[in-house]
């Protein structure tokens, strides 16, 4: 059987709106892209049999998120018929998604391919990611875009790009994240022929003014000027004891 190359194309598109970081999610080459070689298969969201995508959101520190979607602070969610459509074809239509108020939260597209070939029969994978993330009210240095590709034999997710870290890609501007599996296909394509991989996005929606931070000491709650991050309590202001933010 003749070797395969494999494209998983597709395309993430984050713009701010209202203030709020928001991911934009659209499937599709683009037209200067040249078109896929013969004995490549592109794999996409017009099949959302095999193909699906999930979306939700973790805490801050998660990085990466947990595997398990049901874990995450805002369970993963399938797509609803309506975002696939969205993001089948590149015609300037979105699947969106945004921070929680008051939360300090990663941001995710998750992603999961069958792959009809033996991994045997592959000799590479390409992923390919094209947009950028606006910085909602994070600092600069947190605005950051990671993908990671999951490894099915450690039951983990390796990092496969991290080049577009300290608001590297805050827009208009798009930028794109890729990787290309070259060996060891049976790493990420599981028993059952699938293979998943995310692009997460770290977004803070407030910067929790208002709020005064702070943690248990020898006398009730002592005021912190750190910033508010999932982890962090409030003083309730009756019995000084630290009250975690929701």
């Amino acid at each position: 059987m003749a070797k395969k190359y494999l494209k998983i194309p597709f395309i993430l598109l984050i713009f701010c709106l209202v203030g709020i970081g928001i991911f934009y999610f659209l499937n599709g080459w683009k037209e200067s892209q040249a078109s896929p070689d013969p004995s490549s298969t592109t794999y996409e969201f017009t099949d959302t049999v095999n193909n699906k995508a999930y979306y939700g959101k973790d805490l801050a520190g998660a990085v990466p998120v947990a595997v398990t979607r049901a874990d995450w602070d805002v369970p993963g969610q399938e797509f609803a018929p309506g975002d696939y459509t969205n993001v089948s074809s590149a015609d300037n239509n979105y699947f969106l998604i945004g921070a929680d108020t008051d939360k300090f939260q990663q941001l995710v597209h998750d992603f999961v391919f069958k792959i009809n070939q033996d991994p045997d029969d592959i000799t590479s994978i390409e992923l390919y990611w094209e947009g950028y993330g606006a910085k909602g009210a994070e600092a600069e240095a947190d605005n950051d875009l990671r993908m990671y590709l999951y490894n099915v034999n450690t039951g983990l997710f390796d990092l496969v790009d991290d080049s577009q870290l300290n608001n590297n890609c805050p827009g208009p501007t798009d930028c794109t994240m890729t990787y290309t599996i070259n060996a060891n296909f049976s790493n990420y394509i599981n028993g059952s022929g699938y293979l998943r991989f995310l692009v997460q996005k770290y977004e803070e929606e407030d910067d929790c003014a208002g709020y005064t931070c702070g943690e248990r000491g020898a006398n009730g709650c002592v005021a912190k000027a750190a910033q508010c991050l999932d982890t962090c309590q409030k003083c309730d202001g009756v019995s000084l004891n630290p009250v975690n933010i929701t």
